[in-house]
C-alpha cells in the first residue's frame, strides 16, 4: 500500500516482508523481516530515497500488514492480521485464539519517525479476523474493513 503524505510529498509504502536481511531496495530497514512481519517506510519525494523504515513484531508470531490510512489527529494507522504475540515498541497484543486463529490490529504511527503511539487487537478464539484496510473519521473514529473466517 502507499499513502501520499500531501505536507511534503514523501510517500509511505507499507506491506508485508519475508525472510531474510530487512532491506528495501537495498537499504535496512532496520530489522530483519522473518516468518512475514509489516514493514512502513518513508520515501524522499525529491528522489525516492528511504528517510526511514521499521519492521513491527517481535517474531514470537507471525504478522501480515495490509492496509495503511491517517486518522483525525494526522497519524498513520496501520493495519493486519496475526497470530501469537504481536508487538510493537511498547504495544503488546495477543491473539484471542492463539497459534490457531488470526485475530486482526491496527496501529497509530507517527509519519516522523514510525514510532507506534497506540494500537488494539479484535477477534475471537473461534475464528480469524483480517484486518484489510483502514481509515480515520474526523470524528476520530477508526473504521477498519475485515474478513471473518
Amino acid at each position: 500500500r502507499l499513502l501520499l503524505d500531501p505536507a511534503t510529498g514523501d510517500v509511505f509504502a507499507f506491506g508485508t516482508g519475508f525472510g531474510g536481511d530487512g532491506l528495501v531496495d537495498g537499504v535496512s530497514i532496520g530489522a530483519q523481516f522473518g516468518n512475514g512481519n509489516p514493514f512502513l517506510a518513508r520515501l524522499a519525494a525529491a528522489d525516492g530515497s528511504l528517510v526511514w523504515g521499521r519492521v513491527y513484531n517481535d517474531q514470537t508470531g507471525q504478522a501480515y500488514g495490509y492496509g495503511l490510512g491517517r486518522n483525525a489527529a494526522g497519524e498513520l494507522l496501520i493495519s493486519g492480521h496475526f497470530y501469537g504475540t504481536f508487538t510493537a515498541d511498547s504495544v503488546v497484543l495477543t491473539s484471542a485464539g492463539g497459534s490457531m486463529e488470526r485475530d486482526g490490529w491496527v496501529l497509530a504511527v507517527s509519519g516522523a519517525d514510525g514510532s507506534v503511539s497506540s494500537g488494539f487487537r479484535f477477534g475471537s478464539a473461534s475464528s480469524s479476523e483480517y484486518a484489510e484496510t483502514v481509515a480515520g473519521l474526523p470524528s476520530g473514529e477508526v473504521v477498519v474493513t475485515a474478513v471473518r473466517r
